[in-house]
C-alpha cells in the first residue's frame, strides 16, 4: 500500500529525485534497557566478554589463573545467556517492526489479502500533512490491480527507522522505503509512519498510514 501510493505521487506530479533528504521527525528511542538486552544486545554482550578477558589477563598475571579463568568463563556465560534470551523474547516494538515490513512487501507484490490482515477497516491515510482522501476498498482494489498491471516493482526494499509504544494499545513504526517500478526504471524513496491500535482482541492493525516524505513531492500539496 506504501509503495503503491508511493508511485501515484510520483507519476502525478514533477520530480525532483536526486536532492538531499530533509531533515525528518525521529519517533522517540526505545526505553534503553529493554532496548540494549532484548533488542540489540550486542553491545552489552561485547561488553560482557572484554571484561572476562581483561578481568583474566588481570587476575593470571597476579598469579591467580583459577580466578582468571573463572571469571573469564563468567563472562562468556553470560555474554550467551543474554544471546538466549533475546533470541527467545520478541519485543512488541519488534513484532510490529515486522508487521510494518510484511504489509509493505504485501502491498508492493499485490498481495491484497495480507493488507487486508493488518490495515484496519477505518484506516486514514496522511500524505505530508494532508488527508488523503480514499478508503481501505480503494486501497485494496488499487493493491490488486495496479500493483500487478501499471505500477509492477522492479524491485522494493523497506527499512526500519524506529518503533515506539505510545500507550498501552498504541504504537506507531517508521520506515524508510525504496521502489523501483518497470515503466520508470528509477528508484524513488519516502518516509513513512504507520499509526498501530491493539484491538480488544489483542490484534494489532494500522489505522493510519502517514507519509512524512516522498522524492518527487513537495510539501504543502493537498490530495
Amino acid at each position: 500500500m506504501l509503495c503503491a501510493l508511493n508511485l501515484v505521487f510520483q507519476t502525478a506530479l514533477p520530480a525532483q529525485i536526486g536532492g538531499p533528504d530533509p531533515v525528518l521527525p525521529s519517533l522517540p528511542d526505545p526505553p534503553m534497557v529493554e532496548h540494549y538486552l532484548l533488542e540489540a544486545p550486542w553491545l552489552v554482550m561485547t561488553l560482557l566478554v572484554v571484561i572476562g578477558i581483561l578481568g583474566c589477563g588481570y587476575l593470571r598475571k597476579s598469579g591467580k589463573d583459577l580466578a582468571g579463568v573463572t571469571v573469564l568463563g563468567a563472562g562468556l556465560l553470560l555474554a550467551g545467556l543474554l544471546f538466549a534470551i533475546a533470541r527467545t523474547n520478541t519485543t512488541t516494538r519488534e513484532a510490529l517492526a515486522e508487521q510494518g515490513s510484511k504489509l509493505i512487501t504485501a502491498a508492493a507484490t499485490g498481495d491484497s489479502a495480507t493488507v487486508d490482515g493488518l490495515v484496519s477497516a477505518n484506516v486514514s491515510v496522511m500524505v505530508l500533512g494532508s488527508p488523503y482522501r480514499t478508503d481501505k476498498q480503494q486501497l485494496l482494489n488499487f493493491v490488486t490491480q495496479d500493483m500487478l498491471g501499471r505500477f509492477k516493482l522492479r524491485e522494493h526494499s523497506s527499512s526500519l527507522r524506529g518503533a515506539v509504544l505510545d500507550g498501552v494499545n498504541v504504537a506507531r513504526t517508521q520506515h524508510k522505503v525504496r521502489v523501483v517500478p518497470e515503466f520508470t526504471g528509477f528508484p524513488n524513496g519516502s518516509v513513512w509512519v504507520l499509526h498501530w491500535r491493539q484491538s480488544s482482541s489483542g490484534q494489532w492493525q494500522v489505522v493510519q498510514i502517514e507519509a512524512q516524505h516522498i522524492e518527487g513531492v513537495g510539501g504543502g500539496m493537498r490530495f
